[in-house]
């Protein structure tokens, strides 16, 4: 019976043995399992955390681009409006011009007249004139002959 006793004492011990090792063993297992979990975890979130800086990179990209889009379209409004205001200096010049070369067009047309008017005054006080000489020496012609007849 002491024998028996001792035996299954020593049984007992060493199943109780082998369940507190299969027990540390499944809590090893566990804490392995848990450890791992966390860095899977951990994994993941530094993948999204990778994933997130890169969208955000590429919304800053895009927005850029938006950006460089909005501005090149801005400067090409710009450009647009000076070729525009330029365009219209240069109309405004040109109409400028067409006024000046009118007005000294009509200046010229009113200088023609008035050398004409001049011309045609000069030609009719000249024919005057010569209207007037005419009879002063018909006027002479006459007493001339007036005086031969009475000397005659």
């Amino acid at each position: 019976l002491f024998l028996n006793a001792k035996c299954n004492m020593i049984r007992d011990k060493q199943v109780l043995e082998k369940q507190m090792i299969l027990k540390e063993l499944v809590e090893e297992e566990k804490r392995l399992d848990k450890m791992m979990e966390m860095e899977r975890e951990k994994g993941m979130e530094v993948q999204e955390e990778l994933e997130r800086q890169r969208k955000q990179e590429l919304m800053r990209a895009r927005q850029g681009i938006v950006k460089q889009m909005e501005q090149n379209a801005e400067e090409r409004a710009l450009r647009a409006e000076e070729l525009y205001q330029e365009g219209q200096r240069q109309l405004e010049r040109l109409e400028q011009m067409k006024r000046e070369d009118r007005k000294a067009w009509e200046q010229k047309q009113e200088q023609r007249k008035q050398i004409h008017a001049d011309i045609k005054h000069f030609n009719v006080e000249s024919q005057r004139l010569k209207d007037q000489q005419r009879e002063q020496e018909r006027l002479e012609d006459e007493r001339v002959l007036e005086q031969q007849r009475q000397k005659a």
